[in-house]
């Protein structure tokens, strides 16, 4: 079924329903934004960037704030060029919609360093190796041997 065009008499409805959609929201804002600001082709992501406010400025993402600059890792090379509005679209929704995939931390929050544990202290306990199964395997008696159950 083909969309038909929402009207003006639409608007209090969109509104409604985007109260219950942050995600979608927050891709409409940021559209709006890139679009108000670059022209189509974008080439790459410093002029992404640039329609963003450049590198330091300040985006919200999913209810935390970051500096664009750290988007450059969540936008992979082949998204470029961005030929038009509905390419950005697409390549943003399909950002936000990845699961698992991390978001850049937020300003101050440092990852991946490691923390020294104290001396002495994080080596596993020795605990030996469980027993194994008898050569049957697991789950024979004793005088069905590998052949299991005839009945």
């Amino acid at each position: 079924m083909p969309h038909e065009p929402f009207t003006v008499d639409d608007l209090p409805l969109i509104n409604r329903v985007l109260e219950q959609l942050p995600e979608v929201v927050e891709v409409l804002r940021f559209v709006k934004q890139v679009s108000s600001r670059a022209q189509y082709p974008i080439a790459g992501f410093d002029e992404l960037a640039q329609a963003l406010g450049g590198e330091d400025a300040r985006l919200t993402i999913r209810g935390q704030e970051f500096r664009v600059g750290n988007l450059r890792q969540q936008l992979p090379a082949y998204y470029f060029p961005i030929g038009s509005e509905a390419d950005l679209i697409v390549k943003v929704s399909d950002v936000g919609s990845r699961p698992g995939e991390p978001m850049p931390p937020p300003e101050g929050v440092v990852m991946g360093r490691e923390i020294p544990l104290p001396e002495g202290v994080g080596r596993p306990p020795d605990i030996p190796d469980p027993p194994r199964p008898p050569s049957g395997g697991v789950g024979f008696r004793k005088d069905e041997g590998s052949q299991g159950s005839s009945s």
